[in-house]
């Protein structure tokens, strides 16, 4: 009996340590290279695939290479991939590299924490740094090249001073991180206009009510008013209130969500 306890409880240790093992694995598959556009042989995928995985499991980010055909126009591609991210339904924290050879038209989006590795100085560095590369039609040196820059960012940290216009925040997310603070940015101008109404209003009837100094327009009401009270009588108005509870139908929801995750992006280039 004891030799089977102790072989029961051994069988479970070592399933649990399996267990263990293969979440972890899990948990580090985080990359996608996925080349529609077919820019790589076997032995270059193989090689960017390793690069991919060690970075993943290194900043905690899903890193995503992107190559196709689709011809999105360089206007239209921020928007166009940042759609394709929340179709994949990739990581919240991710870094995605697209080749669009169409047009021949690149970009860079980040996602999460890794936008704020991603400042609009450090966009343009990586872009110039790939650039040789890509003006030569060497996808595969340009990408190790985004790769190795993204993982020096990482170790450099979160950049100070520099600026972030790139990061483009979705509009819900705006309104629960800071309700009063959504609402004077997107109507600021109206605040302004309501001012300055308010002030020249008030401008202008302290100006009417003061501008004969108390001397003009006065009334005397004591040679002009004669009071006789003869008979009081109170009147109580009643007033009766009904108070009626709706019910709301929590099961649909109102309005729409904008389209897009918040993200930084490179633009096209």
């Amino acid at each position: 009996m004891m030799n089977f306890v102790k072989k029961t409880f051994a069988a479970f240790c070592a399933a649990v340590l399996a267990l263990g093992t293969v979440t972890g694995v899990l948990a580090y598959e985080s990359y996608t290279l996925c080349d529609d556009a077919m820019l790589f042989d076997s032995g270059e995928t193989q090689k960017l695939e390793e690069m991919m995985q060690n970075l993943g499991q290194k900043t905690g980010w899903e890193i995503v290479v992107y190559t196709n055909t689709n011809f999105v126009d360089s206007d239209d591609m921020e928007y166009y991939y940042n759609d394709y991210y929340d179709s994949e339904g990739f990581s919240d924290d991710c870094v995605m590299l697209v080749f669009d050879t169409g047009y021949d038209n690149r970009i860079i989006n980040t996602y999460g924490d890794a936008m704020y590795y991603f400042s609009d100085e450090r966009m343009d560095e990586i872009k110039s740094d790939m650039k040789p590369y890509l003006d030569s039609g060497d996808w595969y040196s340009a990408t190790v090249q985004f790769l190795e820059t993204t993982e020096e960012y990482f170790e450099q940290g979160k950049p100070d001073g520099d600026s972030f216009s790139n990061i483009k925040i979705n509009e819900s997310e705006k309104k629960a991180e800071n309700p009063l603070l959504y609402v004077l940015s997107e109507y600021w101008i109206i605040f302004i206009v309501i001012s300055l109404v308010a002030g020249a209003s008030s401008v202008v009837f302290v100006y009417l009510r003061y501008k004969n100094h108390g001397k003009q327009g006065t009334y005397d009401l004591k040679s002009n008013s004669v009071t006789t009270l003869n008979n009081r009588e109170d009147v109580f108005l009643f007033k009766n209130v009904t108070v009626v509870n709706e019910s709301t139908n929590s099961g649909g929801s109102s309005g729409g969500s904008n389209r897009g995750s918040s993200h930084g992006s490179s633009g096209s280039f």
